[in-house]
């Protein structure tokens, strides 16, 4: 993988997108971003298995982070375990953590209306977006 090739080759990625991620876990992600903390992107898709502790260490590890996408499996139509449980404790302790993300992509993901809205009242500039996928598009979905 990416986090493991030279240092001079991984340094100058900013952005990364993974495609089909069924084999990724959030120890995947935590090691990719602990490698590179430079990315200022990250889009996952079709995985199923990156939840909260993927999130959490792209905002540990990656200061300059500003986009970050995760989508489900559409596929075999398995949610992703992304639920923003914990982002708003963290945020409220690390004032720091988080300040260049301007949005949070979460498709096909168990997240809460009122986890969404304690984050963005926390950081001002930062859209969390969720939907639900089609195999032709993504839907977003409105908050009741």
């Amino acid at each position: 993988m990416l986090a493991w090739s030279p240092a001079a080759f991984s340094s100058s990625i900013l952005a990364i997108r993974v495609g089909n991620s069924a084999l990724l876990d959030d120890q995947s992600i935590t090691n990719l971003a602990a490698n590179m903390a430079q990315l200022t992107q990250v889009q996952i898709d079709l995985a199923p298995d990156i939840g909260d502790q993927s999130i959490m260490s792209l905002i540990e590890f990656c200061p300059a982070i500003e986009y970050i996408e995760v989508c489900g499996d559409v596929l075999t139509r398995r949610s992703g375990g992304v639920t923003l449980r914990n982002l708003d404790a963290i945020l409220i302790a690390n004032e720091n953590k988080a300040q260049r993300l301007r949005n949070l992509v979460l498709v096909d993901q168990l997240v809460e209306d009122k986890r969404v809205e304690a984050c963005e009242k926390l950081r001002a500039n930062l859209k969390i977006i969720r939907g639900h996928q089609t195999r032709e598009e993504i839907i977003p979905r409105s908050r009741a």
